[in-house]
């Protein structure tokens, strides 16, 4: 109970707050009824700060909220209530400004949840959190590490430490909310600043050619992958410049898109992606078939209802119908292009399928995050998929989709393809003769 007003307390005596993370112009997200906007004269390099709450749309879109537009985001027990969280951490991302920063506080599932799940105190908890443990017993446990390893491309760890003060041991046994008390917190607080440019090749420790020094590492970096061609420029840079600005694939994982689609150019077939969204990704896949020499030749076949998910199975899936709504199959064409190749089938898999049984499919980008389209895909593709192929799946490893997963293992068991899972989360099937 006002967590944000505990932490501002303890933030005042804090300078790096006063100099460095609080200046200039902020959004808070779910700051309401405790918004940071009251505190404004406390830090007073603070110049402003939009309070963002849920009359002002979804907070894992932030829709209308221009790119770079201030010089931090504040989420103050926010996170938690997300849905998809890296799609909420994408797009908060997005509107921070190169060198901007991102001050998070997420609830610590052993400080606050107390060992129960679904969350006793807050039944609206979507996730719980931990900063490192090799096992958790929530279901739904995200690792704040893990998390700043897989944003790392973007972002820099300024901060992260469990924040517990005045929470009182002898209490949970008695299984106490020591949140509603006017002192304690219970919190993990993350501050990471936006990357202004790609992350230096090398590994630390090296010392330059000739120094006369010994390069001495340590056992660990010698094998750490530094080689990150997504964050460079060529000819990758130029197609995804595309699809930044309307998609919420990571630019890894538009990397493995990339360079699989322009390996699939090389067999017969059409290219297709199941769940376009706001079409980011099926417009690099545009740009790569546009240029091949018998690019006009291919098409490349976009397959989604354009209105948001459809029924999910509350079984298997944690996404919702609805999710996903805010687009249109207009807006998708103008991202995408009217170009002769580029095909739209709007509607529901399996029945917009209906009519492509004599298909050929060199490649195709399955997005559609539920078990029963990701099963539906799978069974009329996979058929249709020319020797040497790819299927890429783009939900695999995500801890939002556990229905995809679950369907790509129960309908590759019985073939001969086995899915290569990615650390991206991506898992991709090669269909060999």
């Amino acid at each position: 109970m006002w967590e944000q007003s505990k932490a501002a307390r303890r933030r005042y005596y804090d300078g790096a707050f006063h100099n460095r993370y609080f200046v200039g112009r902020g959004i808070d997200i779910g700051g309401k009824p405790d918004p940071l906007a009251q505190y404004a004269g406390v830090f007073p390099r603070l110049e402003s700060v939009r309070t963002w709450d849920m009359e002002d749309g979804d907070a894992q879109t932030l829709t209308g909220v221009a790119d770079g537009a201030f010089d931090f985001v504040h989420a103050s027990h926010s996170l938690e209530h997300m849905v998809d969280v890296m799609r909420a951490l994408s797009n908060w991302i997005r509107v921070v400004r190169p060198g901007g920063f991102l001050i998070i506080t997420v609830p610590d599932e052993d400080l606050y949840e107390l060992g129960h799940w679904p969350s006793k105190f807050n039944p609206d908890h979507k996730w719980t959190f931990t900063l490192a443990k090799t096992r958790s017993w929530s279901p739904r446990s995200l690792n704040v590490i893990d998390l700043a390893r897989q944003l790392a491309h973007q972002l820099e760890v300024e901060r992260l430490w469990l924040v517990r003060d005045f929470f009182r041991e002898p209490l949970r046994e008695r299984q106490v909310d020591q949140t509603i008390t006017p002192v304690a917190e219970c919190a993990i607080e993350i501050v990471w600043r936006k990357r202004t440019e790609t992350i230096a090749s090398g590994a630390a420790g090296n010392h330059p050619a000739g120094s006369g020094a010994q390069a001495v590492l340590p056992e660990r970096d010698l094998y750490r992958p530094l080689f990150s061609p997504w964050l460079g420029g060529g000819d990758f840079a130029r197609h995804y410049a595309t699809a930044a600005a309307h998609t919420i694939v990571s630019a890894e994982r538009c990397w493995v898109l990339y360079t699989l689609a322009r390996q699939a150019l090389r067999f017969a077939g059409d290219f297709w992606e199941c769940g376009v969204y706001r079409g980011g990704t099926a417009a690099l896949l545009a740009s790569v078939i546009a240029e091949t020499p018998d690019g006009y030749a291919r098409r490349l076949h976009l397959f989604d209802t354009f209105a948001g998910m459809p029924v999910a199975d509350e079984q298997r899936d944690l996404h919702r119908a609805g999710d996903f709504s805010d687009v249109s199959l207009e807006a998708v064409r103008r991202t995408v292009g009217n170009a002769a190749m580029v095909q739209f089938h709007p509607g529901r898999i399996p029945q917009t399928f209906a009519g492509m049984e004599p298909a050929e499919i060199a490649f195709a980008h399955v997005d559609v995050d539920l078990y029963r389209s990701v099963l539906d895909c799978c069974a009329f593709i996979y058929p249709r998929l020319a020797t040497g192929g790819f299927m890429v799946f783009d939900d695999y490893g995500f801890p939002t989709c556990p229905g995809a997963r679950a369907a790509v293992d129960e309908f590759f068991r019985e073939t001969a393809s086995v899915p290569l899972v990615l650390s991206t989360g991506q898992a991709v099937v090669f269909k060999s003769g």
